[in-house]
């Protein structure tokens, strides 16, 4: 975009002289979002005439270059040290929850990554002739191929610290290797780069070529001749003073190589994206057929689709020449489960996500990424955009660190929670209640109680509120398992469907989910009893209360009808009073709004953005996302390519040029003129022209018109531009 609001060019430069900048030749500009420097302004250049002026650029810089966070409502005083609080809170929960989405990823592959490990260190179990097979993993990973990066990556790790330097694993994708000579040269320096040690650096480090010709030199038939002359260097065996001139991807080099040591037993070479590999794989797996004698290769394939469907991908010659062994991952919502029970029900993460914004989140992992970290990425950014747009939530520190300052208790008072329980605690006053007189009293006039009522809110919220909550959802889950009316007519409802009613307060409705299931308890025979009471014992710690609960009931002295009839009320009972207890709204919490995001607009905006809005925002009112204005009147108040496109929207869809230029020079020379007694010279047809040109070839960049021609009767053409994606306008 060109800086039309920063830059002029002078009208005393000579025809034909030369302007040395050094961006002239640039089609677009990048407008930097800093104040010039003192010497910028009042110091002039010895050219006056000559240069280029650069008006002065004001913009409100934060003070930490380190703390993107800014102060935000001009209302509410924020220190430096507030700002850099929320920031530090901001990192810290990030950090937390980034840890507990690792662990549970972790734990959703470790079954199939300690299989795959096994497999791997039975190749050393293999007969070493020329007609063993090539031992074949296939990972059946699923279709989504963003999680094969992780699960692969995951598994190479946990090899390497298993086998501790017994196998060497190599990682392959399809953009590695377009031909069978990148595959080889691939697995052959991986291999040399990793075993090499600090002593032997200078004289055995296989160097690859660098930037080798890639598929478009292969289609003129250069391929082979810029591949040879990089690829004779110097390869990294050089043995007294004699340098390798074998290629980069020549096997024999790992042949020597595994002869002169006694660590390594194999050579796992993985592959993530088998499924691109159709035109290499046949003659990789030929190439590691031949070398099984003397390399103790092991093969795993990252497949997305079915084993049929692989198979017909592969001739026949090829399939005889691999033993395979298929390793399903069972992508199910257990780990989605476990991920919001570890994250979004912990105690341990202080920030509640919303029910309308989670079933937003849920929505889109549901129909579009069916991916944990891109789900885990979206909390993330909800624990950002929470803490940046919300002054208040410095309060999320236990307690706060540092002095609230009297903008920010005025601003608590202001909170409608806050509004609400005052106005709950004035009825019971009313009502007779000196202690809810003296709470309302202490609240609206002490900042220390007010200060002290905030924290006692903020433990109610993380200590009680998602530790009743949790406790609630997963008794649900025994209930659903346990009853017969859910596991075969309706369908079980985990952690995931039950979290935003449960957090909302919406299981709590008459003939909802808790009604049911209560309506259930009161069917169970001694069986379903006994299989209810193990399935507490096996979820629930010794010391939990529900535990405690269940011991009351008493279930080994049960006998008879009519005790049996007993027990199921005292269950009943005992149920009815846990879920009504622990499944409030967060709503009932007073200052809530300091520790839930429920914004689903601007959530929305940033995981699936309207492009459209947002450029003809841009363009429309440029000062939005620059941040600058020109403090000198002499120069123009938006970049060019601003001003074009406003006479661009007030068109049709056929617009002719010289119509265009003249509308275009008469809304910029008009900002130019009667400047330092001149009448415009700088906004002149001469220089107006060319800037004119400039921001019809932006539009044009962007797509908004093209360039076309209409012949008149006299056989001349008038040039036309045509407006393309956004008609209409």
């Amino acid at each position: 975009m060109p800086p039309s609001a920063a830059v002029a060019v002078d009208p005393d430069i000579d025809d034909g002289e030369l302007v040395t900048d050094p961006d002239a030749h640039k089609l677009c500009y990048l407008i930097k979002r800093h104040a010039p420097a003192a010497e910028e302004i009042s110091t002039p250049s010895r050219r006056t005439k000559r240069a280029r002026v650069v008006a002065s650029v004001t913009t409100a810089s934060p003070k930490d270059p380190n703390n993107p966070f800014i102060p935000l409502d001009a209302s509410l005083h924020e220190l430096p040290e507030h700002v850099a609080l929320r920031y530090e809170l901001c990192k810290t929960h990030l950090a937390t929850v980034q840890t507990k989405a690792d662990a549970v990823l972790h734990d959703a592959d470790k079954s199939v990554v300690a299989d795959v490990t096994e497999y791997i260190a039975k190749v050393a179990e293999y007969d070493a002739d020329f007609y063993t097979t090539v031992p074949v993993g296939l990972v059946l990973a699923g279709a989504n191929i963003s999680n094969h990066a992780r699960l692969f990556q995951h598994l190479a790790k946990h090899v390497d610290t298993t086998h501790a330097g017994e196998t060497v694993t190599v990682s392959v994708t399809s953009r590695d290797a377009g031909g069978i000579r990148d595959f080889l040269r691939c697995v052959v320096t991986h291999v040399m780069k990793q075993q090499r040690t600090d002593d032997d650096e200078d004289e055995d480090e296989l160097t690859a070529p660098a930037a080798v010709a890639g598929p478009s030199a292969a289609k003129d038939g250069k391929y082979e001749e810029q591949a040879v002359l990089k690829l004779r260097t110097a390869n990294t065996l050089a043995a007294e003073g004699v340098v390798d001139k074998r290629m980069s991807y020549d096997l024999d080099v790992l042949v020597d190589w595994y002869r002169a040591q006694t660590v390594v037993k194999r050579i796992a070479v993985i592959v993530q994206d088998a499924d691109g590999f159709d035109a290499v794989l046949p003659e990789a797996i030929r190439m590691l057929h031949l070398y099984r004698d003397r390399l103790p290769f092991v093969l795993l394939l990252g497949v997305a689709t079915t084993l049929p469907i692989f198979n017909t991908k592969l001739p026949k010659w090829a399939i005889r020449m691999i033993d395979f062994k298929c390793f399903d991952v069972l992508r199910t919502d257990s780990s989605l489960s476990a991920l919001i029970d570890g994250i979004m029900l912990s105690p341990e993460t202080p920030f509640l996500v919303g029910p309308r914004l989670f079933r937003s989140l849920l929505k889109r992992y549901n129909a579009q990424t069916r991916r944990l970290e891109t789900f885990t990425q979206a909390i993330q950014y909800s624990i950002m955009a929470h803490f940046f747009a919300n002054p208040l939530s410095v309060m999320l520190s236990p307690p706060p660190s540092i002095a609230i300052s009297d903008d920010h208790i005025t601003a608590l008072r202001a909170i409608p929670s806050f509004h609400d329980h005052i106005s709950r605690q004035l009825d019971l006053a009313k009502d007779g209640s000196a202690d809810a007189a003296r709470e309302v009293r202490a609240l609206l006039t002490s900042r220390t109680a007010l200060v002290s009522f905030v924290e006692t809110q903020r433990r109610a919220l993380f200590e009680t509120f998602f530790e009743n909550h949790r406790a609630a959802v997963w008794m649900l889950e025994i209930l659903q398992n346990a009853s017969t009316t859910y596991t075969l007519l309706t369908p079980k409802r985990g952690v995931t469907q039950m979290y935003a009613d449960a957090i909302s307060g919406r299981l709590l409705k008459p003939g909802g989910m808790v009604d049911e299931l209560l309506q259930f308890t009161t069917k169970m025979n001694a069986d379903t009893i006994d299989a209810l009471a193990a399935a507490v014992d096996a979820r629930f710690p010794d010391t939990h209360p529900v535990v405690q609960m269940k011991r009351r009931w008493n279930i080994e002295a049960t006998k008879g009808k009519a005790q049996h009839l007993k027990l199921l009320a005292v269950i009943q009972n005992d149920l009815r009073e846990l879920f009504t207890a622990s499944l409030g709204s967060f709503e009932d919490i007073p200052f809530h709004e300091l520790f839930v995001f429920d914004e689903v607009a601007l959530c929305e905006a940033a995981f699936a953005p309207l492009y459209r809005p947002a450029i003809e925002r841009a363009l429309m009112t440029p000062e939005t996302y620059l941040g600058t204005r020109a403090t000198c009147e002499d120069r123009l108040e938006k970049p060019l390519i601003s001003y074009a496109y406003a006479l661009y929207r007030d068109s049709g869809q056929l617009v002719n040029v010289a119509d265009f230029w003249t509308a275009f020079h008469e809304a910029v020379a008009g900002r130019g003129a009667n400047v330092d007694g001149a009448e415009g010279d700088a906004y002149s047809a001469k220089n107006t022209v060319a800037w004119f040109y400039k921001a019809v070839n932006e539009l044009q960049y962007l797509g908004f018109l093209r360039e076309t021609s209409t012949k008149r009767k006299d056989a001349s053409s008038v040039s036309i531009l045509q407006k393309l994606v956004w008609d209409g306008l």
